[in-house]
This record gives structure tokens, C-alpha cells and sequence, in this order.
């Protein structure tokens, strides 16, 4: 054959996109031509071919693909279509190089001279992929071999040496001088080729098997043996509720010598009657038997593995586990039904939990038995404390006290659950141990793909950065009708951003091959997502999103999110704060209970630590820097904590709600008896519905931070809120950033002062508020802010609205009574700027009849220049129209007039 094209980039180039192999940001893609930014989300599903479940288009290997060809195949494909939809219904070849298998979808075939047809061939998920690829075994000696086969493409048309050479470097081994020790073409039926390959070393095997390359098939080979069998079964008895179909041995040998392309010694019905054992006849039959693992026959994907594997995989199957206490009580329940209605209530119940101590002493034990766990009722002493690694169900029976030692830990990758159980920590400040109660440090994890900017020819360039993240649900760690006592902190939630991890000399990155390096450090996402798959079968797929950037050497590296959920749980006598959620976390309180927590300076609830970490995703997953489009300056990558607090009631302690950098959703909650501020926000967006805020020192402060880069620094929405008798409502500030306050229908009502507002860049918007009966001023707006009142009541307060020099006011259509002083004052000062022109206006405002005394008698007062002030349309009953009082105050220009005229007429007296 002739290589000579070989010696010029751009014909191999060609020849590999003729091969239906395309380089893509130096990895080899799924085949053919995929779409011209195959960096771009969408939001297209389809299922995989054995799980049966959809996934998102972008996860399917080989997925969808896109091929230019002639007119007439166009036509041919077209009428071989079956009549059930665009499904090919019998294998067809496509410009003389790409099957397309029976089931292929045709999504769509273009009406041009040369069509392009759009089409998507039975593809496999990163989970099934994970699961039917070949892998090492410990017991195995020698491993240096691996087997590539392509799902469209003949090999023949390129050697894999240089796919491989030029798409990533990852078979170099420890000398640094040959990727591929050794190559053999396999020949195997209809003209399809395979690849044996040998790496030299352990290490580019795996690394070839984790490279998971989307339309190409990479297995490992294992070491001869002496007996050369094969087992072929398939795939779906891996697969949890999966019906798999009984094999004919006939049939598959017969499948073996037309498709592999193998001389079939003998068979024999397997194990199981899903398995069937092949004996070959030589080496190469071997090789060729084993090439056709994760073939589709019979719309089924079988796996083609040794013998021992599929043994030891039914044996696992076949293991249950044994009859616990549980299991008496439910059979005592059903002694009165049959024997098919016990049957099928028992299989609905599924494995019986295990119960402590009945069934086993130790709770740790138990927990490593089963998922199911039921605490008998008493008090149990736990000095070490409880480590959950795994997703546990703690359920106590009755009256279930913890005595702890150290805190409960809990790090699990699918959630975990814990139910009626009471945790006793210690309640005295003076302790060392500044431990939490309980300490939440991940509950799910996201899988982030990151990959370098730039690539040469031997290494790449630059530092990387993230490109997708790909998550499967959100499982939270949930606390239900718990009671928590003592501790430095009754719940620490910690997520994972801003937390790197740490590495000794040994551990570092070959600097002349990073990409090696990362990829045998990083996650295997399709055996990831298997455990996902295995672990969240209510979910319907898992979701992936693009940050539209290209990455060279991409790889995949897990993250740590966590998700608490607080319902019906009470926390008390915490040193510090009952619950601290930092670094991301995320946190849903529902109808709990918080009372006599915090010292001088902490809070009942601190929500937020501004970290800032290398990925920045929408809503809960923001965790990469400058990752969505359009995100620049220095606002990227900031992270906004979430939480949500629902019906709560918050009692007798010093702080109630610090939040820094939150989004944070507050309804339904009661705050009492707050010896400081109930609610203290610093940036972060804010929505606070129907809350009853008493009795505290300030109900609500927002505050917007020095950073003018962020958009809205704090915003904050506030409808139907109740805050009575506190000192001060609502006390606003701002610096440089945007702090935007929104109001409706909220009531202040005995306050010492309604709402105090600071800073150039606030604004305030209040529609259908009253603010009544505050011993100083409803509203105080000093200097530079921005207040606009609609349709809101101003009643019997010390002084209604008092707007400060250089601030604007939008007062229209409200009501004003009884207020003992001025009901709107706008004050003045000598140095107001003329040019600014008319900036406040009051407009169809209403003001109340005088009562006892002075009550009611001062409406409008306006201590600067009309022209800055517009007032239309007030009235009052019997009074008619009500027209400010206006007192100019002399600028400082007219008082050094004043003082040269009075100079200069006691002069001329002198003479």
C-alpha cells in the first residue's frame, strides 16, 4: 500500500477524515463530520442502546454523526428505511467506507446535490460503555495490550499508529521513546478491521482505556492462555431489573464465524443460559473472538469476555442476603395471607434493613451490611463519633439518644438519610473541641472536563481550563424530626469550592508530559456514571453542559457538592452557630426549630464564605471560572451560595441570619426575640415572603460591598413581610456596588425607625407598604440614595419621610396621617447644585385631617430650591389642595455677599 501520503500534514489529515476518523482539538472524535462547534449544548436526548435509558445527545458513543455522499446512496438509504420510521431496517454501506448497522436513526437527509446525511447508529452510554469494556484484573502478569476496534470506520484505510500519534501522546511510556511497541491488523467479517496494540507499560493501558473515545471501541487484551475459550453473553445481566434473553450455542458460533471471522473448535451451553463457551482454534481466532466484544446481534449487545469473568460475575448475582428481625415482623404481619399475596408483598418490600442491636451490635458494622439501618430506642455512646461513607438510611425506633464523643461525619457520594434520631454533643463554650454536631462534607459530586488551551506537536500549552460539567441529580443529606444539641456548631455544611487537593513531590505532574500524567489521575467518566446510573434510577438522564470553548487532551476530574435538607428538626445550646454552610454548600431548612444558640458575636444561621474557584456553571453547579459565555472582568467565577429556610422559627438568640454572597430564599419563618439583627445580608440576591420579624434589634440589613464590577452586588425582594417592634426595620447601606431593594405589601409597625437608607447606589421601590407607628421616622433617606413610594401608608409615625440633601424621591398615591412631625421633609443644604433640575417629584398623594395636638398638621416641607422639588395634585379633605412649605436655605455664595454688603455699608458709616 501506498504511505506516501504520510509525509505531508494535510494529506493525513484528509486520509483520516476519509477513514471516518476526524482529529478534534487533537482527540479523535466520534467519526465522520459532526457539527462545526461540537463544543455547543443541546438540548436533544436519545436512549442507549442497552439501558434503554435517554441520555444527552453529547454522551452517546459514537452518537450522532453526519456524512457527505452521493445522490443515488441518498436515494438507496432513503428506500430502505423501515415502515416503522427513518430506522434502517438491514445493514447498508455509505460511500464505500461507513455501515450503517440495522436500527440506525435518520434524523435527516439534506436536499442538495451532494446530501448530507444525519443519522445516529446504536450507541452505548458512558455507563454501559464502562460497563462492557474489557479490563485488568489483579491477578494479571502481563499488561500490555489493548484491542481497537472502530464502530463505522475500516481501519484499513489508516494505521491506528498515527490516529493515535497525532491525537494525544498518551501511550508514551516510562522511556519516553515509542508510543506503540507493536501493531497487527485483525481481519474480521463483512470487511471490518481490528487493531491489537501493544503500549509498553501498565500505566498507557489504562490510560488508553480511560481515554474513552467516542466511536471507537479500546479493550484490554489479556495474556494468551492455555486454553483459548471465550465466554459470549449478554450485556443486560449486568444491568439491575433487565431482562436478558437465553443464547443458542449454535447460533453464536455461527455469529463468531461470520462476524469475527473465527474457526470455532467447539461449544457448550455456559453457567447460566444467558452464556455461552466457545473453544477457538487458534491464537488469532482468539484475538478476533475477543474484537467483537460490545457488538450488537440480535439487538442486543453482547459481551465477549474469559470464562472465569462471567463465573464469578453470577456468583455475585446469585448471593443474597439473610433473614433479619425485620424479616420476623413482617411475616407475623402476613401470616394471614396466602402464600402468592406474601410472595408478592415481600418482593415489593425488597431486602429487609438491618436492626441495631438486634441483628448487630455495632452501627458501623451495620452499615456496612446494609443500606436500611433501624436504630432500637435507648441511649447509645459513641466516643469516636460515626463516620457515613455510604448512602445509609438511619432510622431510630422510638427514643434514640447519641451520646458523641466526636462529630458525625458524613461524606457520601449519593446522599444518605437520617431519621427520628437524637444527637447529644457538648454544650459547654469552655471545651477545646470545636467541633460540629454534625459535619456535612459532600453529598454528591459533578464530573468537570477540563482540557488545555492551546497544543503543539509534542506537549501541551498553558494551564487548563474547565470545558463541560456533567451531574447526575442532586441527593442531599437529609435530617428529618431530628434533635441536635450542643457542639462548636450543631450542622456544618461544607461544600467543595475553593478546596484543592493537596499533593506531595512524588504526586506531582511529569512536566514533559502533563497530559499522561492528568489522565491517569483523573476520573474514569463512564465508570462514574455507572455507579450513578446504578444508584439514581429515578432520575431520567443525567445532564451535561458546554462552555462553548475548545479543549486539547481533555479530561475529566470529579468535584464535591453537597445538599442538606433540615425538616421538622430542632437545634439548641450551640456554642456558636447552630448551622454554618460555607464553600458552596447548599441548604433547605423546613420547618425546624432554632432556639438558644450563638455567643456574643455569632449568629443562629451563617450562610456564605466568598470563595472563588476554577468553574462557573448556572444555578447550583457555578464552578468554573469564566465558564459561562459572556461571563468577563472580575465578576467571573464568583460563587453564590443558595438556600432556602421555610416556616422556620428562630428564638432567644444573638444573631438570627448572616448571609454573605447568597441567594437566599426566606418564607413563612418567625423570628423573636433577636438581641441584634435578625436578617444581615451582604450581596447576594434575597427573597423574603411573608415573614413575621419581632422583637429583635434590627429586623433586616442589607449591605452592598466596594466591588462595582458585579451587576447587582444585593438585591433584595421583599412581599408581605411583618416587622414589629424592633428598634430599627430596615436599615440599607451601599458603597460603590448596586443594592436594589423591591417592597410590597410589607408592614412595619412599632419600630424606632421604619427604614433607614445610605449610600449612592441604593435604590428602594415600595408599593402597598405601611409603615405606622415608629417612635423616630418611617423613612430616613440620607444622602445620595433613591427612594419610591407607591400607593403606601405613612401613619401616625414621629416623622413620616425625611429625604436627605442630594437624594431623590418618587412619592405618588399614598396616604399620610396622624405622623407627628413632617410628613414628607425634604432638607436642605447650602451648597445644592442648581443644575441638577427637578429630581424628587411628589405626585396624588393624600394627607389626613389634624388630630389631637400637632398630629396631622405638618404635611410637605421643602428646605430647598423648588426648582429641585415637583409637588401636583396632594390633597386633603375639606382642605383641597395641599401646597409644600417652602424655607430656601442661602447658599454659601449669597452669605459671602451678605458679608461683603454688610463690610462695605459699615464702611461708608465710618466715613
Amino acid at each position: 500500500m501506498d504511505w506516501s501520503w504520510l509525509e505531508d500534514a494535510e494529506r493525513v489529515e484528509e486520509h483520516l477524515y476519509a477513514a471516518g476518523l476526524r482529529l478534534h482539538d487533537k482527540w479523535i472524535c466520534s467519526t465522520l463530520l459532526r457539527d462545526e462547534e461540537p463544543c455547543q449544548h443541546s438540548e436533544a436526548s436519545y436512549s442507549c442502546v442497552l439501558c434503554n435509558l435517554r441520555w444527552p445527545q453529547e454522551l452517546l458513543w459514537p452518537g450522532r454523526m453526519k456524512l457527505r455522499t452521493s445522490k443515488e446512496e441518498a436515494d438507496a438509504l432513503a428506500g430502505g428505511l423501515s415502515l416503522q420510521g427513518q430506522v434502517v431496517a438491514r445493514y447498508m454501506l455509505c460511500s464505500g467506507r461507513v455501515r450503517l448497522p440495522v436500527n440506525t436513526l435518520i434524523l435527516k437527509i439534506s436536499d442538495e446535490l451532494d446530501p448530507v446525511i444525519d443519522f445516529l447508529p446504536p450507541s452505548l452510554c458512558p455507563a454501559c460503555s464502562a460497563t462492557v469494556q474489557r479490563k485488568p484484573h489483579k491477578e494479571d502478569q502481563a499488561i500490555n495490550s489493548i484491542l481497537v476496534r472502530s464502530s463505522s470506520a475500516d481501519l484499513s484505510n489508516v494505521p491506528m499508529r498515527i490516529a493515535l500519534d497525532v491525537a494525544q501522546n498518551v501511550f508514551y511510556g516510562n522511556d519516553h521513546e515509542h508510543m506503540i511497541v507493536d501493531e497487527e491488523m485483525l481481519q474480521l467479517g463483512y470487511g471490518h478491521m481490528a487493531l491489537r496494540l501493544t503500549v509498553p507499560s501498565t500505566a498507557s493501558v489504562y490510560s488508553a482505556l480511560r481515554l474513552g473515545l467516542p466511536g471507537c471501541s479500546i479493550d484490554y487484551l489479556p495474556s494468551t492462555p492455555a486454553r483459548l475459550t471465550v465466554t459470549v453473553y449478554p450485556a443486560s445481566v449486568h444491568l439491575p431489573h433487565a431482562n436478558s434473553p437465553s443464547l443458542n450455542p449454535s447460533e453464536v458460533a455461527q455469529w463468531l464465524s461470520s462476524v469475527g471471522n473465527c474457526h470455532v473448535a467447539s461449544y457448550t451451553s455456559g453457567c447460566s443460559a444467558h452464556a455461552v463457551v466457545a473453544e477457538l482454534a487458534s491464537v488469532g481466532c482468539w484475538h478476533r473472538a475477543l474484537a467483537l466484544n460490545g457488538e450488537l446481534w440480535q439487538r442486543t449487545v453482547m459481551i465477549v469476555s474469559a470464562t472465569e469473568n462471567f463465573e464469578s460475575h453470577a456468583c455475585t448475582l446469585s448471593s443474597r442476603p439473610s433473614t433479619r428481625r425485620i424479616m420476623l415482623y413482617w411475616l407475623r404481619a402476613l401470616s394471614g395471607l396466602g402464600v402468592v399475596a406474601k410472595r408478592l408483598v415481600l418482593a415489593f418490600l425488597g431486602d429487609p434493613p438491618v436492626m441495631v442491636p438486634s441483628d448487630i451490635g455495632s452501627l458501623e458494622d451495620a452499615m456496612r451490611v446494609s443500606r436500611n439501618v433501624i436504630i432500637v430506642g435507648g441511649h447509645y455512646t459513641l466516643p469516636q463519633g460515626l463516620k457515613i461513607r455510604s448512602p445509609v438510611n438511619l432510622i431510630g425506633d422510638g427514643q434514640v439518644f447519641l451520646h458523641l464523643g466526636s462529630p458525625v461525619q458524613i461524606r457520601s457520594e449519593f446522599g444518605a438519610e437520617l431519621r427520628n434520631l437524637t444527637f447529644l454533643g457538648e454544650q459547654t463554650g469552655e471545651s477545646d473541641n470545636r467541633s460540629a454536631v454534625i459535619a456535612v462534607q459532600c453529598s454528591y459530586l459533578v464530573a468537570i472536563g477540563r482540557g488545555y488551551r492551546c497544543y503543539s506537536d509534542i506537549t501541551p500549552v498553558g494551564g487548563r481550563r474547565a470545558f463541560a460539567c456533567c451531574s447526575w441529580g442532586r441527593p442531599s443529606i437529609t435530617l428529618t424530626n431530628c434533635t441536635i444539641r450542643g457542639g462548636h456548631h450543631g450542622v456544618d455544611l461544607r461544600g467543595g469550592c475553593g478546596v484543592r487537593p493537596r499533593m506531595g513531590k512524588s504526586r506531582r505532574p511529569i512536566l514533559a508530559f502533563p497530559a499522561t500524567q492528568y489522565l491517569e489521575d483523573g476520573l474514569d467518566l463512564g465508570a462514574w456514571l455507572e455507579r450513578n446510573r446504578n444508584q439514581h434510577q429515578e432520575v431520567d438522564m443525567p445532564s451535561i453542559e458546554f462552555s462553548g470553548k475548545r479543549a486539547y487532551v481533555p479530561g475529566w476530574k470529579q468535584h464535591v457538592m453537597t445538599f442538606a435538607q433540615l425538616i421538622d428538626c430542632e437545634i439548641s445550646n450551640s456554642v456558636t452557630e447552630a448551622i454554618n454552610a460555607w464553600r458552596g454548600a447548599r441548604l433547605e431548612m423546613t420547618r425546624c426549630w432554632i432556639h438558644n444558640c450563638g455567643n456574643d458575636w455569632s449568629s443562629a444561621i451563617s450562610l456564605g464564605r466568598f470563595m472563588t474557584s476554577g468553574f462557573t456553571r448556572s444555578q447550583e453547579s457555578e464552578l468554573t471560572k469564566g465558564f459561562m459565555p459572556g461571563s468577563k472582568g472580575k465578576s467571573a467565577g464568583q460563587y453564590f451560595l443558595e438556600a432556602e429556610l421555610l416556616r422556620n422559627t428562630l428564638r432567644c438568640c444573638n444573631a438570627g441570619v448572616i448571609c454573605s454572597r447568597t441567594n437566599l430564599l426566606a418564607r413563612s419563618n418567625q423570628v423573636e426575640h433577636v438581641k441584634f439583627g435578625a436578617f444581615q445580608i451582604f450581596n447576594g440576591k434575597t427573597i423574603m415572603e411573608e415573614n413575621q420579624i419581632k422583637q429583635c434589634a434590627i429586623a433586616l440589613t442589607a449591605r452592598s460591598g466596594l466591588s462595582a464590577a458585579i451587576s447587582w452586588a444585593a438585591k433584595l425582594e421583599l412581599r408581605s413581610n411583618l416587622l414589629q417592634m424592633c428598634e430599627v426595620g430596615l436599615r440599607l447601606s451601599s458603597a460603590r456596588a448596586q443594592l436594589e431593594v423591591n417592597l410590597s405589601q410589607d408592614s412595619l409597625i412599632g419600630l424606632g425607625d421604619g427604614i433607614v437608607i445610605q449610600g449612592s447606589t441604593s435604590n428602594v421601590e415600595m408599593e402597598g407598604c405601611r409603615i405606622a407607628d415608629c417612635k423616630r421616622m418611617g423613612i430616613h433617606a440620607f444622602k445620595e440614595s433613591n427612594v419610591t413610594l407607591r400607593q403606601c401608608q405613612i401613619l401616625r409615625n414621629g416623622r413620616g419621610v425625611v429625604i436627605a440633601s442630594g437624594s431623590r424621591a418618587d412619592i405618588s398615591r399614598s396616604s399620610f396621617e396622624g405622623n407627628t412631625g413632617w410628613a414628607v421633609r425634604f432638607e436642605g443644604h447650602p451648597d445644592d447644585d442648581l443644575s441638577l433640575g427637578s429630581t424628587s417629584s411628589i405626585v396624588g398623594n393624600s394627607f389626613g385631617c389634624p388630630e389631637k395636638g400637632n398630629a396631622g398638621r405638618k404635611r410637605v416641607r421643602v428646605d430647598t430650591r423648588s426648582e429641585m422639588v415637583r409637588c401636583l395634585a396632594n390633597s386633603s379633605p375639606g382642605e383641597g389642595l395641599v401646597e409644600p412649605e417652602v424655607k430656601l436655605q442661602k447658599t454659601s455664595h449669597c452669605a459671602v455677599l451678605a458679608d461683603e454688603m454688610a463690610q462695605l455699608s459699615l464702611q461708608t458709616e465710618m466715613l
